[in-house]
């Protein structure tokens, strides 16, 4: 992977273990790489050893936005022991950082922007982010706000320069902050779900993008992700 890159997209290969499956984009001459993602619970350490052989980067889910949008809710368990498992085996950890809340069952668009609309929320769950990761042996961390809307752009931009500094600052200068992106088939999709992808490529290092869900409980019967969608959607990224 090349740091800065942006979007850039060439072959790649995703593996989903407990949760949907992510694209990763990278360069189109680079081996190919596995992104795998793993919820803890039983039997998760045995699946992260098993696929840290096969897997470059393994997240792990990971933690969510408080209500307000000024903290984070508590870790679940076993997350740092997934952590050292994937390590062990040769694969990055990150952790996870979502806006799912527990009391709608789903990811929470005022959840998204309580934190992103207020600077002091930003800066506060940035540096307790890059803690939490620190602590739990994490090599970087990933940012899974979904579900968001065109007001959140220039928020999600800042909380991700933030981001940035703070996970360089407790996990080293070669620590990366990913971003997992819903998928759009149009370049107006991705503003409108608070993506301005041009300028989170200045503070990103690698976008993963959610080819998948083209069908689901909300449609009619339909492939989970065609070729040719995802392609659509890659392309609009660009």
């Amino acid at each position: 992977m090349v740091r800065r890159t942006g979007l850039v997209v060439g072959v790649a290969v995703v593996v989903a273990l407990a949760l949907g499956g992510c694209v990763a984009t990278q360069r189109p001459d680079a081996d190919l790489a596995v992104e795998a993602y793993v919820e803890p619970g039983g039997g998760s350490a045995a699946t992260v050893s098993d696929a840290s052989g096969r897997a470059a980067t393994i997240g792990i889910d990971g933690v969510t936005v408080a209500d307000d949008g000024a903290g984070l809710n508590d870790l679940p368990g076993g997350v740092a022991a997934l952590a050292r498992t994937a390590r062990a085996g040769g694969a990055a950890p990150e952790l996870l950082v979502s806006n799912f809340s527990e009391s709608i069952g789903d990811f929470s668009p005022e959840v998204g922007t309580a934190l992103l609309s207020d600077a002091g929320n930003r800066s506060r769950v940035a540096e307790r982010l890059a803690e939490r990761a620190s602590d739990a042996h994490m090599r970087g961390v990933q940012i899974d706000l979904e579900s968001l809307r065109s007001r959140d752009r220039a928020g999600l931009v800042a909380f991700a320069a933030t981001l940035e500094d703070a996970v360089h600052e407790r996990l080293g200068s070669d620590a990366e902050v990913s971003m997992a992106v819903m998928a759009s088939t149009d370049e107006r999709g991705y503003r409108d779900t608070g993506y301005d992808l041009g300028a989170l490529a200045d503070h990103v290092d690698r976008f993963v993008l959610m080819t998948y869900d083209q069908h689901g409980p909300w449609s009619g019967a339909g492939t989970i992700g065609s070729l040719p969608w995802a392609e659509r959607v890659v392309h609009a990224a660009e």
